[in-house]
C-alpha cells in the first residue's frame, strides 16, 4: 500500500469515527476543507476517502460536494422489513445450494470473525465488514442473482447503522451469536431453521436499533 493509500484509508477510518462519536452528524453537508484540516491532511487523500465511503453508503454525492447519509426513521423501518424477508429467503436458498467449497469458505470465515471478537481490539468498522461479509456470503451461496442484488443495496442503505452497532458491546456479543445460529442451521443443512433464525435475527437487530441507535445517531 502506497502512502496515498495510507491516508486515505487513515482519513476513511477518521471520518467514520467523527460519524460515530456525533462530530458529524446524519445529513449534515461535508465542508473539505475543514475535514482535511481536522485530519491534517491534503485534499487528494482526503477525496478517494470520500469516493470509498460513498460507495459504502456512508456518505452521499450531491450538487456541490457530500453529505452525511441520512435516512428517516419510517425508512429503516421499511428497509429492516424488506430484509428480513430476502434474507430470510437468502438463508433458505443457501442451504439448499451451497456447496462444500462455501460450506468450508462460511467455517473458516466464523472463526476468523470469532477470533476478531475475541481480541481486545476496537476497530468497529473492520467488525461491521466482517460481520457484514457473513450476510454477502450466504446471499452469493443462495445462488439468486436478484436477491443478491436488492440485499446488498439494503445493507448499502443500512450501512451507517450497521457500523452503529459494533461501537455498543453487549449487541456485539448478541450478534456473534446469532449469527452462529444462522451458519450452524445452514451447515448442518436445516433450510427452514436457517430461515427462522435469519429472520429472528434481523427482528432482534431492529428492536435493538430502535431502542440504542436510532436515539443517539439519528436527530
Amino acid at each position: 500500500m502506497n502512502k496515498l493509500s495510507n491516508f486515505s484509508e487513515l482519513a476513511r477510518k477518521e471520518i467514520t469515527n467523527a460519524i460515530l462519536a456525533g462530530n458529524l452528524r446524519l445529513g449534515q453537508k461535508i465542508n473539505q476543507k475543514k475535514l482535511a484540516d481536522m485530519l491534517n491532511m491534503s485534499r487528494t487523500p482526503l477525496r478517494e476517502a470520500l469516493v470509498s465511503l460513498e460507495k459504502e453508503g456512508l456518505i452521499v454525492r450531491e450538487e456541490r460536494g457530500y453529505s452525511i447519509c441520512y435516512l428517516e426513521k419510517s425508512e429503516v423501518d421499511e428497509l429492516y422489513d424488506t430484509r428480513k424477508l430476502l434474507e430470510g429467503y437468502g438463508a433458505y436458498l443457501c442451504t439448499l445450494n451451497i456447496t462444500e467449497t462455501g460450506r468450508k469458505e462460511l467455517r473458516n470465515h466464523m472463526l476468523k470473525v470469532e477470533m476478531l471478537k475475541n481480541t481486545e481490539e476496537n476497530d468497529y468498522l473492520k467488525k461491521a465488514e466482517m460481520n457484514g461479509k457473513i450476510h454477502e456470503m450466504i446471499a452469493e451461496y443462495s445462488n439468486n442473482r436478484y436477491l443478491l442484488k436488492y440485499t446488498r443495496e439494503i445493507r448499502l442503505k443500512l450501512s451507517l447503522l450497521r457500523v452503529a452497532l459494533f461501537t455498543i458491546e453487549d449487541r456485539e456479543e448478541e450478534d456473534f451469536i446469532e449469527h452462529s445460529e444462522i451458519v450452524n442451521a445452514i451447515l448442518l443443512g436445516d433450510a427452514k431453521e436457517a430461515r427462522r433464525k435469519m429472520e429472528e435475527h434481523q427482528d432482534n437487530v431492529l428492536d435493538y436499533v430502535k431502542k440504542k441507535i436510532i436515539p443517539k445517531f439519528m436527530f
